[in-house]
């Protein structure tokens, strides 16, 4: 059991010294609040402006193809209930929201397809992103303000991530740090200064929320939380900016983020910050299913193609993980209830694609793929081994065929695809997003490849633009008026 917390003492005026509201920062949250403030793009390297503007390119197509997904409409609906008409547009609808509201919708479209950029255990983009897009079109920011308060913010919840300490509790790091990186993140935006920052983030700490069980049993609130961290993290910041106060020590204190939700390592944490970048190690997806199962599909397609198999001449499929790889997708294939997250969350349905199909693309989560008796047939079919004496997370798979003509074959893929140690190719990362504009209503019959050039043109130059409008025009306007765009 872990230890009770010691009692808060209190002097007359109801706090110790060192915990009053208006203490000053101290330790580890003041550096970040720090390194938040300082990001100057004059001198960030090319390669981190570079990688940024690729984030923000991928997420936007993944979350314009994401928005007929499962539970778009619904969210989309309620936000225009819940929060005002403003000045940030939800992606590809034609609606306007306040910031909140559109960060919300955005960031749950950007999530829907699984396809999203994961650093660690973060999906930190599909929070940042919807976030500082909203803000910065509300407030009318320019492109250098826009690029500095993402990589602030994306790097301040890579660096939460890989600062955790094992075992993960069950909870959902990418709703849990990433609150922290969007408040920052709108923070840095809005021109907070470093006390502020702090604030922002200190409320971040009360937003703080989400659950793997969502992940377990395969629903829709798997796709939500990112989206409730963005809408937080707004609201945090724009909270701070209005003289709410919040936690000061909101990592290390007593009552932190590192005492009640994980345990963290501050060396790790601060590590050369703000000379390295930890979100350049951000994972590039080659597959719309978790990551989890990609090293065990990369495994069973390079058996296949190097083979020459075809699928009567495979018996029988066994796949050997790790306990948290199977914990995340190694479950029964059972599409009754949310067949979209049941198959993005399966690696018996990434590997009966693998084997049926020749691979795992965006047609394959339409419900009549996921729905077909030959694909079920197949799931059913392959075995699952836990290697209990590895912890990896994302890798290591090893894939065993047993074949009519070539007897067993056996493959290992130890490191997971689209990392550093193996990268997404630019063919590869321009066919994934040719499979997104290909999904997007309406895309493609109103100059999909043109508009898509565009958003490209527009996130290349949004360092040098003084006006943010054209480029969020080309980012954030509804496919149905696309000939109407000013």
């Amino acid at each position: 059991m872990r230890p009770a917390l010691p009692a808060l003492e209190r002097s007359e005026t109801g706090f110790q010294a060192d915990e009053r509201p208006d203490v000053a920062m101290t330790g580890e949250s003041k550096q970040l609040h720090r390194f938040v403030a300082d990001v100057d793009l004059d001198r960030l390297p090319a390669t981190v402006i570079a990688r940024a503007k690729r984030h923000i390119l991928e997420t936007v197509i993944l979350a314009l193809a994401g928005g007929s997904e499962e539970g778009v409409a619904e969210i989309r609906a309620l936000a225009k209930v819940e929060y005002a008409q403003g000045p940030s547009a939800v992606w590809g609808a034609g609606d306007r929201l306040q910031p909140s509201g559109a960060a919300l919708v955005n960031s749950y479209a950007a999530a829907a397809l699984d396809y999203d950029t994961l650093c660690n255990t973060v999906h930190g983009d599909v929070v940042i992103i919807p976030a500082v897009l909203a803000m910065a079109e509300a407030r009318q920011a320019t492109g250098r303000q826009l690029l500095e308060a993402y990589i602030a913010g994306i790097e301040v919840t890579a660096r939460l991530s890989f600062s955790a300490k094992p075992p993960q509790r069950g909870w959902t790091h990418t709703s849990v740090f990433g609150v922290f990186g969007a408040a920052a993140a709108v923070a840095r935006l809005i021109g907070l200064p470093e006390t502020r920052i702090g604030h922002a983030t200190g409320i971040a700490l009360s937003l703080a929320a989400g659950s793997q069980q969502s992940n377990v049993e395969k629903v829709l609130t798997k796709r939500l939380q990112p989206a409730l961290a963005a809408r937080n993290g707004v609201f945090a910041a724009l909270a701070a900016e209005a003289g709410i106060s919040g936690p000061q020590q909101s990592l290390e204190g007593r009552c932190g983020l590192w005492s009640l939700y994980q345990a963290g390592d501050p060396a790790l944490l601060l590590k050369d910050l703000g000379g390295e970048f930890r979100f350049l190690e951000t994972i590039l997806k080659g597959y719309p299913v978790c990551s989890c199962s990609h090293a065990a599909i990369v495994a069973c397609l390079e058996l296949i193609a190097i083979n020459a198999l075809d699928p009567a001449d495979i018996s029988e499929v066994e796949v050997t993980v790790t306990p948290f790889m199977v914990h995340m997708v190694g479950g029964d294939f059972d599409p009754s209830r949310d067949p979209v997250v049941a198959a993005q969350f399966s690696i018996r349905y990434a590997l009966a694609c693998c084997i049926l199909r020749g691979g795992v693309s965006l047609a394959d989560l339409d419900l009549a793929a996921i729905c077909d008796p030959a694909i079920q047939e197949w799931a059913a079919r392959i075995q699952i081994t836990v290697d209990p004496e590895n912890d990896g997370e994302l890798a290591p798979a090893r894939v065993r065929l047993k074949t009519r003509s070539k007897g067993v074959l056996e493959r290992c893929v130890s490191v997971m695809p689209g990392s550093v140690e193996a990268p997404l190719s630019d063919a590869a990362f321009k066919g994934k997003l040719q499979d997104c504009v290909d999904r997007i209503p309406g895309f493609s019959e109103q100059g999909g490849l043109v508009r898509l050039d565009e958003i490209v043109e527009a996130i290349d130059r949004s360092d040098q633009c003084t006006d943010l409008t054209g480029f969020l025009a080309a980012v954030g306007q509804s496919s149905n008026d696309f000939d109407q765009r000013p």
